[in-house]
Formats: structure tokens, C-alpha cells, sequence
């Protein structure tokens, strides 16, 4: 797995890395580059709407689980009304345990 891929997220995505292998890369948002430093576990979030561009030079051995939730159904899960507002924020380095022992289980 290899290459160059553009992509936009519509919306909200959580995506958790396994990487029993090699990852060599780079993902570009919002005019940042985001290296990879291929660590064994790594997640990341995108609000609806982030352009990324990643760049794999070399992936050997990885599992990804990739999460998308409707900002409807969040607000719902968390018990608030469909007209409350909230911002997600880029995330480039997740780390919050729930969610990780949430990814393994599924």
C-alpha cells in the first residue's frame, strides 16, 4: 500500500492504526505536514470537511478501524438537542483511552 490519495471528510472520522510492521509517510492539512512516526499505535480525528492529503511511501503490516459519526447522532449519544452547535477539532495525536479500548473491542 503505496501512493498519493486526496481526500475530504464529510463527516466526523476517527481513525485508529495498528502498525505491527513499517509505516513510512506524511499526511498534509490545512497547509501542516504531519509526519509519521511509526509508532505502534496512532489515531487521529477529522471534523466534516478537512481536506488531508496523504503520501505513503512504504506500509507493511498495519490494521486501520475508521469511524464515521453523523454530528446528529454525537449530540444525540451525548443527550443534547439536534440545535446545539460544538466545533470538533483536528486531531492529529488521539490518545483518549475509552475511545482506543472502544477500537480494539470492535
Amino acid at each position: 500500500m503505496v501512493g498519493e490519495v486526496d481526500v475530504m471528510a464529510s463527516t466526523i472520522e476517527l481513525h485508529f492504526v495498528w502498525n505491527s510492521g513499517h509505516i513510512e509517510g506524511e499526511a498534509q492539512s490545512g497547509g501542516k505536514v504531519i509526519p509519521n512516526e511509526n509508532r505502534p499505535t496512532f489515531a487521529y480525528v477529522l471534523p466534516p470537511g478537512t481536506r488531508v492529503g496523504f503520501r505513503l511511501k512504504e506500509v507493511h503490516e498495519i490494521r486501520q478501524l475508521s469511524v464515521e459519526l453523523q454530528p446528529d447522532f454525537v449530540l444525540g449519544a451525548a443527550g443534547f438537542e439536534p440545535s446545539v452547535r460544538f466545533d470538533v477539532i483536528e486531531t492529529w495525536d488521539y490518545r483518549d483511552p475509552l475511545s482506543w479500548q472502544l477500537a480494539r473491542v470492535i
